[in-house]
């Protein structure tokens, strides 16, 4: 009876165990369900990737044209080099000698300041740019490093696999060696039936002694009977289930045999791709080893090339500014009208020649026959310079090639090869036309040569930094091969897998039809049994040997019984791991999809920046409209490639997970209680494994929304290196424009001459600073005075803003001012400097110190100076007062003044012919503050000047005064982002606070009612940004500060306070209910009414800026949300958001007061549809705000809404008593 009551417990575990293998299956149907899902985004996506790689092979093919006809043009060239070897010799020494006259005749030059400077801007420039050609290379050595993390990754995954399968390889041996000992102890079970039959027939004679014993028997035996029907049905039960288990799987076998056959016809399809691929590279291989020849043999040629290249370019850097001179000039004087002429037929002719090489080598000729007489000066300084520079030349050009071959990860050195090209063309065409410019050149100074020698350090540090690069460059193509290498020997490793995998399921049919034979014996022993059974029961008598018969037999049955379950136990492992053997064979086929797509990706991208480099040649404008593209391309590849790594991760997790938990079930399924019991751990470890992975995704989702910020923040920082090597390019124009208007004149006597040290920038700010200005004479023709000393302590104007306009010049000290004639104006600048250190204040609504500024440099026409130290020492004033980072009503006070001033220059400044114009950048560029203003050179100034529009004295500035006024916009810019930053450091603690309801009053929020005490305490933080918004708007308003630039600094605020919320909404779950809806837009309502009492002049349409914020809070709070249509909420309520953004508060919003449905099924299913639809469409998916941290006006704005400001003499009577040399402030009528 135990034993039976054992057998039915035993059968009951039986049906638990089958309960948990059933829902586990279904469990894996889902997961393969979502799998194909999955997959058939993935050939979606596939087909789009072959599109582009029929797009980009037909780029790719008129490359290879482009590059052949290059590659004859380099032979062309090479044939030229030889004809140019001699004629560089010539040139050589022709150059050397100019050199010599230009060092003794510049002596006597005062513009060598301004070539010198202008030099040195240069070289800073290509400083620059070298450095962000080394950042790019190191971001690409970082792309590769990652790039190589990644193959170490799948290299691991697949020995882990091979692993697996080692495992799964010895399961089912040890399953085979399990089922012929059954098929033993089947044997041993027939052997076993034929001695009863014996011992019943010789024991026939001795049962009618145990009748009773029979009848108690045949009671147990029929028990036995039902219990074995009962467990035969179970049986068949479940043979049913497995065969439909197993119709499931060999459908899905099928699903993946389609798929891989897909996956095969992408992989010859991408094998042609690649053999394509290396035969374009076998055929640059050729064209480099062509190259290569052609290089060695004509070393010495390219190395004389080289050194005419960079001695010329030297050259070029000190002499720029000389042919700048002269064209303006030329412009300018009518007398060199026939000369400019001239120069310009010869320029287009020499264009036209650069395209006809056989003609412009024969001029080249001709001019070096007539200069061959002057070979013999400098042959040995450009011989070692030549020795020097050979091999930085081979260096460069080994980086060109590479460049082609690298395509867009080496966009850096393909920029500097073609910008040589650039200089070499222009420097052949300046040397046909140095002998007309050299004969005008005879103005020069001692100091040329220091310059020459700091620019030669400096091209030797730039060459070095070069040689850096191409090591980078090199070191990268072998981290490629590597690469490369790597997924070649993946690939073979799946395949490998593949067969193993195949031999697997082969060997599980085997044991599926051993499995039948043995179920098949089964039976066979059973009917056995019965009849046995049968003659017991026709058998009368028994004997003692009977019983001891029986009990041996009633122990093999349980034995027997014992061994079938395991047997069935067994079968049904070796089931699963056979399944898991065929998930891990479709996670595989996931994983060589992604490589390929990765792979597909990168050879598409390696495309677009063939065709890009090729633009790049044609025009630099177009080139860096493409980096931008490359740019975004770069960052959705990797986006995709995060997201199929995650995936990649998932699935791997996915698979360990499931390793080991067959790894439990094989060591414990001798028990079938344990075996339950790990079958509620497993779905418990699923449960967590869900949740981890809803974790991850989530702050996959924060890490990407993080990445794109950084992507936006160095696409700006990218944008402000660009607009200020164009504000370069702009300021040196304008120095060549403005130095050629210096008149023969003013250099007639050494003693006339200015010795004002060397400009500088401030390392801070940028801003040009006079660090050490030294005292100089007056000139005698302009009457004003060149330079003061500079102002060494300035100080704070803390102390003194509560002085009125009255009693601003107390601590002013007293001075006796009876100086020398020579000496008078330079007191007069040092009283002016030290008046605007103090604090001045305001004439009703005018700032003083910049009316007095104004006043003074226009009596003194230090606008009209070529050169003046007055500009200088204020500025260093201004700057050493706006040092004060906390004070917000120092800063305002100057905001408000350097605002006035800078209109003030505006508007008197006149405007000529030529303007100048750069490239548009986020930031403050010349083009906004500076390039619709325009200079004009080469003009005296007229008293009887006719009076601007705004009642302002029209004067024509010269490059100091247009200097000074863009050095005023960079501080207007530095002030403005002073105060923008200190309120974003205010109110970034009390965003945090404001995102969610701090709960102290729910109950009375969740029913709208916030009145009262309950509204000012559950309001605090609110209250406390409006408190913040109002201190500032009333120190602006103290400070007189124009009205655009308050305006748009609250806007740039709300614009932060919405990007903040609507960020932190989208991120945080809890706060996406239906009574913080209702918390948040109680705040809104406040910021609305401090907008709306801040007057449009000054809040404006900031109000505007919060509408991502303001749509959220309205879904979350609208009534009615099962009856809207999407539509309906797309157009009414959330115009403004994404479908993405929208997705994203539905599926996270929930509603704490109702707890009623939120929204209906038509539109979760229109929703889905327009995700999808989008999806296909877009390949950026990003749902978070970015933060613009711009500047958001420009100087037209701040001139076209500042009134006229009409002077007074009451402004100025303070100081006219105070010092009576300034009583010119009194007579601005006479």
């Amino acid at each position: 009876m135990e034993q039976q009551v054992e057998e039915v417990k035993a059968m009951q575990e039986q049906e638990s165990a089958k309960k948990a293998v059933e829902e586990a299956l279904t469990q894996e149907r889902e997961k393969i369900s979502l799998l194909t899902t999955e997959i058939e985004g993935l050939n979606a996506l596939l087909v789009a990737e072959r599109e582009e790689n029929d797009v980009m092979k037909k780029v790719h093919a008129n490359a290879l044209e482009t590059n052949e006809e290059l590659n004859k043009k380099i032979s062309d060239a090479d044939e030229k080099i030889k004809q140019f070897s001699d004629t560089v010799q010539r040139l050589e020494g022709t150059v050397s000698e100019y050199e010599a006259l230009l060092l003794t005749e510049r002596q006597q030059n005062e513009a060598a300041n301004a070539a010198v400077a202008e030099s040195q801007a240069r070289s800073e420039a290509l400083v620059s740019k070298l450095e962000d050609a080394v950042k790019q290379n190191d971001l690409l050595h970082e792309a590769a490093q990652r790039f190589e993390e990644a193959t170490k990754n799948l290299e691991s995954s697949l020995t882990f696999e091979k692993q697996r399968h080692q495992a799964n390889l010895i399961e089912l041996d040890e399953a085979r060696e399990k089922i012929e000992e059954l098929q033993r102890e089947v044997g041993d079970t027939d052997e076993k039936s034929t001695l009863l039959q014996t011992s019943i027939q010789s024991l026939e004679e001795r049962l009618g002694e145990k009748d009773a014993l029979l009848t108690t028997e045949r009671l147990e035996s029929e028990a036995t009977k039902k219990s074995l029907n009962e467990s035969e049905d179970r049986n068949k039960d479940l043979l049913m289930k497995i065969e439909v288990a197993e119709k499931d799987i060999a459908h899905f076998q099928e699903t993946v045999q389609r798929n891989e056959e897909n996956m095969a016809a992408l992989e010859t399809s991408l094998r042609s791709e690649r053999q394509q691929k290396d035969a374009i590279m076998k055929q640059l291989a050729e064209s480099q080893g062509e190259i290569g020849e052609l290089q060695r043999k004509l070393e010495d040629a390219d190395a004389r090339n080289g050194l005419l290249q960079d001695s010329l370019q030297r050259l070029e850097e000190s002499t720029a500014d000389k042919d700048s001179l002269l064209a303006t000039e030329r412009h300018e004087n009518s007398e060199t009208k026939k000369e400019l002429a001239g120069s310009q037929k010869k320029i287009a002719e020499l264009l036209t020649e650069v395209q006809d090489t056989g003609a412009y080598i024969a001029e080249l000729e001709g001019s070096v026959r007539r200069l061959e007489g002057n070979l013999t000066v400098t042959e040995a300084s450009l011989l070692t310079e030549k020795e020097q520079n050979a091999s930085t030349l081979k260096l460069l050009t080994e980086a060109q090639l590479r460049i082609e071959e690298l395509i867009k990860k080496l966009e850096g050195s393909n920029r500097k090869s073609d910008s040589l090209l650039d200089t070499i063309t222009r420097l052949e065409q300046d040397v046909s036309a140095k002998e007309v410019l050299l004969l005008t050149e005879k103005q020069a100074h001692e100091a040329t040569r220091k310059t020459l020698t700091e620019v030669q350090e400096k091209s030797e540090e730039l060459l070095k930094k070069i040689h850096d690069n191409d090591k980078h460059i090199l070191q990268l193509q072998f981290t490629i091969q590597r690469l490369e290498e790597t997924t070649v020997a993946n690939e073979n490793l799946l395949l490998r897998e593949r067969e193993q995998n195949d031999t697997t399921t082969k060997a599980h049919n085997e044991s599926q039809e051993k499995y039948e034979e043995l179920l098949k014996k089964f039976i066979d022993v059973d009917r056995k049994i019965d009849l046995l059974q049968g003659t017991i029961e026709r058998l009368g008598e028994n004997t003692t040997a009977k019983d001891s018969l029986l009990l041996s037999e009633r122990h093999e049955k349980a034995a027997i019984k014992k061994a079938l379950t395991e047997a069935e136990e067994k079968n049904e492992e070796l089931l699963m791991k056979v399944e898991d053997a065929n998930e891990k064979i479709g996670h595989l086929q996931t994983k060589i999809n992604m490589l390929e797509d990765n792979v597909a990706a990168k050879d598409v991208s390696l495309e677009a920046a063939i065709k890009e480099n090729d633009a790049t040649r044609k025009s630099l404008t177009e080139a860096q409209e493409r980096n931008g593209e490359l740019l975004k391309k770069i960052s959705d590849s990797d986006y995709r490639i995060h997201l199929l790594q995650d995936t990649v991760q998932k699935l791997q997790v996915d698979a360990i997970s499931r390793l080991s938990s067959f790894v439990m079930e094989k060591q414990e399924s001798d028990i079938a209680k344990r075996a339950v019991t790990e079958a509620h751990e497993r779905n418990e470890d699923l449960l967590k494994r869900n949740e981890d992975l809803l974790k991850r995704n989530d702050d996959l989702i924060k890490k990407i929304e993080d990445s794109s910020k950084i992507v936006t923040q160095l696409q700006e920082a990218l944008q402000r290196l660009e607009g200020k090597a164009s504000n370069l390019e702009v300021e040196n124009q304008v120095l060549r424009q403005h130095a050629t208007s210096t008149p023969p004149s003013t250099a007639k006597s050494p003693a006339s001459r200015s010795k004002i040290s060397r400009i500088h920038r401030s390392p801070e700010n940028g801003h040009i600073l006079n660090g050490d200005i030294r005292q100089t004479e007056m000139k005698p023709s302009t009457g004003t005075s060149a330079a003061i000393t500079s102002v060494a302590n300035v100080p704070d104007l803390g102390d003194q803003k509560e002085f009125e306009h009255g009693e601003k010049l107390q601590r002013i000290p007293k001075q006796k001012y009876q100086p020398s004639h020579n000496q008078q104006p330079q007191d007069d600048q040092q009283w002016l400097v030290t008046c605007i250190s103090q604090y001045l204040g305001f004439s009703g609504s005018k700032p003083v110190a910049a009316l007095l500024i104004y006043q003074c440099l226009l009596h003194w026409k230090s606008f009209e100076a070529m050169k003046t130290g007055v500009f200088d020492s204020i500025l260093h004033a201004i700057n050493s007062a706006t040092e004060v980072q906390n004070d917000m009503r120092t800063l305002a006070y100057w905001l408000s003044n350097l605002s006035t001033l800078t209109v003030f220059l505006q508007r008197s400044f006149k405007t000529t012919r030529t303007t100048i114009s750069t490239p548009q950048r986020r930031r403050f560029s010349s083009e906004r503050m500076f390039g619709n203003q325009t200079s004009n050179a080469g003009l005296a100034y007229l008293s009887g000047q006719s009076v601007g529009s705004a009642g302002l004295l029209q004067v024509e500035a010269k490059y100091p005064a247009l200097l000074f006024k863009q050095q005023l916009v960079d501080l207007i810019e530095k002030v403005y982002g002073m105060i923008s930053d200190s309120v974003k450091k205010e109110l970034n603690p009390l965003l945090e606070l404001c995102i969610q309801d701090p709960q102290t009053s729910q109950s009375s929020i969740a029913k709208g009612n916030l009145n009262g005490m309950g509204q000012q305490n559950q309001l605090t933080h609110w209250l406390g940004i409006v408190k913040i918004l109002t201190s500032y708007l009333d120190v602006l308003r103290e400070n007189h500060v124009p009205s655009i630039l308050v305006h748009k600094l609250f806007t740039q605020m709300f614009s932060l306070i919405d990007v903040q919320l609507f960020n932190r909404l989208l991120l945080r779950r809890e706060c996406c209910s239906f009574s913080n809806g209702e918390y948040i837009r109680a705040g809104l309502a406040e910021l609305k009414h401090w907008s709306d009492n801040a007057t449009r002049e000054f809040a404006g349409s900031a109000w505007e800026a919060l509408r991502h914020i303001r749509q959220a809070v309205d879904f979350l709070v609208i009534s009615l949300k099962p009856m809207r249509t999407l539509r309906e909420i797309r157009t009414d309520v959330c115009p403004a958001l994404s479908i993405q953004q929208l997705e994203r508060i539905v599926s996270m919003y929930w509603d704490d007061v109702n707890g009623t449905n939120t929204i209906s099924a038509e539109f979760t299913s229109s929703l889905k549809s327009a995700i999808r639809d989008e999806s296909n469409m877009a390949t950026n998916f990003s749902i978070l705000l970015d933060d613009d941290s711009s500047i958001p006006f420009s100087l037209d704005d701040i001139t076209k809404t500042l009134p006229v400001i009409e002077l007074a003499d009451d402004d100025f009577l303070p100081f006219v008593h105070e010092n009576p040399s300034f009583a010119f402030l009194l007579q601005r009528g006479e």
